[in-house]
This record gives structure tokens, C-alpha cells and sequence, in this order.
């Protein structure tokens, strides 16, 4: 009885000694890095999980937290006093929205710049101005030019009629697209878009990408203008009309 107890005695310190390893025994962590406790995990992948808290990378002799590289922050918020923003020459530039850009970083740098600056307004004047412009016919050419005033100008407008205002809405993404997109269409117009040739319509409707133009703000941009230009079309339409009309009727009168 006494040799059975003593077996079962020394089974179990066996088994124990196998289930529950030593700090020693524990693979080694990537250089920079040290164990610092092994303890059972609740994990539900069982018992016998075992978890290693992990020290943070030495700074080196000397150094503290304080002194480590971290993150760059303005810590100002948008709207105050200390970010409002900058002036640009509304020229019709090329370079424009590149200084709108800077000007945006500038005031905060740890804030992501309005998507209109960098993914529409950038890509777009650079289109319409190297790639479109060349195929439009001189007219065409000249609306570009405006048009490229025009929008630089309702954005310039916006920022002096309220500088902090215009501050909060650049750092509103959402809010600063919609606003921006809603000036193209009295841009267009005003430049003289409904007073383009066919030709050249055709050549600019087909200049945005479908993204662009199938967002909410790119389909109400697209409604307003085109209604616009369809309703000059229209009259000029009527207009040619007549005019061929009377050409028609006086011939008749004349072979009469």
C-alpha cells in the first residue's frame, strides 16, 4: 500500500513538473524585448496557455520616456485664434491649391488635409488645363482660364468673410467637399459655359471621372450646371431656328 501511495505521489510531481514550465524554459523573445512573468491564461483555448508580459524597447543609458521620438501635435483646435488661415491670390494659378495645402499643414499639422485640395481640385486643374484644354476650340480655351479664377475665387471669398469659420470647415471634410462642389456651378456658368460650342461641351462633360460625378455633391453640381446650359442651349437653338426659318422664307419670296 505504502509503495502504491509513493508511486502515485511521485506521478503526480512528474506530471506537475511537465505542465507548468520554467521562465528558463520559455523561447526567447526578440532581441530589444525580456519576460518579465509566465502566469495560466483563462484563454479558452485551455489551461495550459501561458502569457509573457512584455517590457518596452530599451531607450538606452541616460534616456527616459520623455526623450523618446513621439508623434508631432499642434494640440490647437480648429476655429482658434492661432489657426486661421492665410490668404492666397485667387489668380487663377496653377499652383493655387498647392499653397492652400501648405497653408492647411501649416496651421495643423497633425490633421489630414481637405480631400477637395488633393483628390479632386489638384487632379482637376491640372486635366482641364494640359489635357482638355489643348482639344477645346480657342473659346473653350479661354473658359478654362476662367473657370480656373472662378473657383480659386468662391473659395477665397468663403475664407475672408469669416477666417475662423472657413477654419472649422476645412477641418470638416464632409462639410468642406460640399461646399466646394457647390461653387462649380456659378463658376462654370459665370465663365461662360453655356456659351460654348457643342463640340467643346461634349470634350469637358467627359473630362470628371464617374466617381466623382456620381457622388451627391458631383450629381448636384452636374444637375445645376446642365440645366443651366440646356436652357441657353434651348434658346439659342430656337434662335438659329428662326433665323434659318426667315432665310428660307425670303429665297421663296425671291424665286417668286
Amino acid at each position: 500500500m505504502r509503495g502504491s501511495q509513493a508511486m502515485a505521489q511521485k506521478g503526480q510531481t512528474h506530471a506537475a513538473s511537465r505542465a507548468t514550465p520554467s521562465a528558463s524554459q520559455l523561447p526567447a523573445l526578440p532581441p530589444g524585448l525580456h519576460a518579465r512573468t509566465a502566469s495560466r491564461s483563462s484563454s479558452p483555448l485551455g489551461s495550459d496557455v501561458f502569457h509573457r508580459s512584455v517590457a518596452a524597447p530599451s531607450l538606452g543609458v541616460g534616456a527616459t520616456l520623455a526623450s523618446a521620438p513621439v508623434a508631432q501635435s499642434s494640440g490647437q483646435t480648429c476655429g482658434g485664434a492661432s489657426t486661421l488661415p492665410a490668404a492666397v491670390p485667387a489668380l487663377g494659378e496653377m499652383n493655387y491649391y498647392q499653397q492652400r495645402i501648405a497653408d492647411f499643414k501649416r496651421r495643423h499639422p497633425d490633421l489630414p488635409v481637405p480631400s477637395y485640395y488633393t483628390q479632386y481640385a489638384s487632379k482637376y486643374i491640372d486635366r482641364f488645363t494640359y489635357d482638355i484644354g489643348p482639344q477645346l476650340s480657342p473659346a473653350g480655351q479661354a473658359w478654362v482660364a476662367r473657370a480656373r479664377k472662378n473657383l480659386q475665387v468662391a473659395i477665397e471669398k468663403k475664407r475672408a468673410a469669416d477666417p475662423a469659420a472657413f477654419d472649422r470647415l476645412e477641418c470638416n471634410d464632409a462639410a468642406f467637399l460640399k461646399f466646394a462642389y457647390s461653387t462649380h456651378p456659378a463658376a462654370y456658368l459665370d465663365a461662360g459655359l453655356a456659351k460654348l460650342p457643342m463640340s467643346d461641351l461634349i470634350k469637358i462633360g467627359a473630362g470628371p471621372d464617374i466617381k466623382d460625378l456620381l457622388s451627391p455633391a458631383g450629381l448636384e453640381q452636374v444637375e445645376v450646371t446642365a440645366v443651366q446650359v440646356a436652357e441657353s442651349k434651348a434658346d439659342d437653338f430656337g434662335a438659329e431656328i428662326a433665323r434659318d426659318g426667315r432665310q428660307l422664307v425670303a429665297s421663296a419670296e425671291g424665286a417668286w
